[in-house]
């Protein structure tokens, strides 16, 4: 299936899950329309999921370049979710570990470019690996107060 978060071509009541991955923060997507129609679409008791950028004050020529309009905290991601109906709301964020080497690479040394490209492949296994530690923590209940990343996990109601 091919369409638009802002006009989801499902059916009401049609999934158990929706994931919105690096989506919701697009200057494309209308945010408080895209979580209807998430909600939508979700069966009573479903699921959404969203993963976004952290933070306006890490915005950069990488975000123009992917025409982001918001970088999110914990808090607003909450809120959004919050006013679309979504219950039982969890947040959180990820890659808390290498937040500082981020701040570094997009405020201390600015680019007119993209920074996401091929790493070498030593540094791809290191960064992998805090990226699987920090799952790890996640698994054992530790919610990280920090990250470049902000996620949420709600419930559309039963009824």
């Amino acid at each position: 299936i091919q369409g638009s978060v802002n006009q989801l071509p499902l059916v009401n009541n049609s999934v158990d899950v929706a994931l919105s991955i690096d989506v919701l923060y697009h200057k494309a997507v209308l945010e408080d329309v895209a979580l209807s129609e998430l909600y939508r679409c979700l069966k009573p008791g479903g699921h959404v999921l969203i993963h976004s950028p952290a933070y306006n004050w890490l915005y950069s020529y990488h975000d123009e370049l992917v025409h982001t309009r918001k970088r999110y905290t914990a808090t607003q991601l909450h809120q959004a979710l919050s006013q679309a109906g979504f219950l039982n709301i969890r947040t959180g964020y990820r890659l808390a570990f290498l937040l500082p080497l981020f701040v570094i690479r997009r405020t201390l040394l600015r680019r007119n470019r993209s920074d996401v490209h091929p790493v070498p492949r030593l540094l791809d296994r290191f960064l992998y690996q805090v990226t699987c530690l920090e799952n790890h923590l996640h698994q054992l209940g530790f919610s990280l107060p920090f990250g470049s990343s902000v996620w949420a996990l709600a419930r559309k109601n039963e009824q």
